[in-house]
């Protein structure tokens, strides 16, 4: 399987090598266009991880990509934190889209490719929070929701309602 965080490095580069204005802030419009062309790449691997000959809608790919999070979407939130100055705000903002967006495409294509069940996937590492280890292996149908211990559900990886359960996640999904 291919993972979007494999080549994530180049794209934090290309952000922390900006120009910097005096006030510490960076062009937002090249923050928000770096991202959006790595959304794309996200997406599509996510199509290609099911099926890589599956059509790609440009209207669902562009819902995917501009969800709206808490009254923003990724380029709002990659403007005001580009606007700020506050690197690590951008860097948070790519790692947690790259990961929504990655999953979310997968999740439409193995719908649309007729799986029946997805199963949660994590790093099995220390970095793993605890919320997402309690649901390592769990199987469910592909229109049911995992429930963390703490309440919160999701159809995939970075679709929590509480921020601290998708920022940063590297979980995955496996379709049966």
């Amino acid at each position: 399987m291919l993972f979007p965080w494999d080549e994530i490095n180049n794209i934090e580069m290309q952000i922390v090598e900006l120009p910097k204005n005096e006030d510490g802030s960076v062009d937002p419009e090249a923050c928000a266009d770096i991202i959006l062309d790595y959304l794309i790449y996200c997406y599509v691997m996510g199509r290609d991880n099911i099926d890589e000959d599956m059509r790609i809608d440009a209207r669902e790919m562009k819902d995917t990509i501009y969800r709206r999070i808490a009254g923003e979407d990724f380029e709002q939130r990659a403007k005001r934190w580009a606007t700020q100055g506050e690197i690590y705000g951008l860097l948070t903002v790519l790692h947690t889209e790259t990961q929504r967006v990655f999953n979310e495409s997968m999740h439409h294509f193995a719908k649309r490719k007729g799986y029946a069940t997805k199963t949660w996937n994590t790093m099995e590492d220390d970095r793993v929070r605890d919320t997402h280890q309690y649901l390592q292996d769990m199987e469910v149908p592909i229109d049911a929701m995992f429930y963390t211990y703490d309440g919160d559900g999701a159809e995939f990886p970075g679709d929590f309602t509480l921020p601290q359960n998708n920022c940063n996640c590297r979980c995955y999904l496996t379709f049966n």
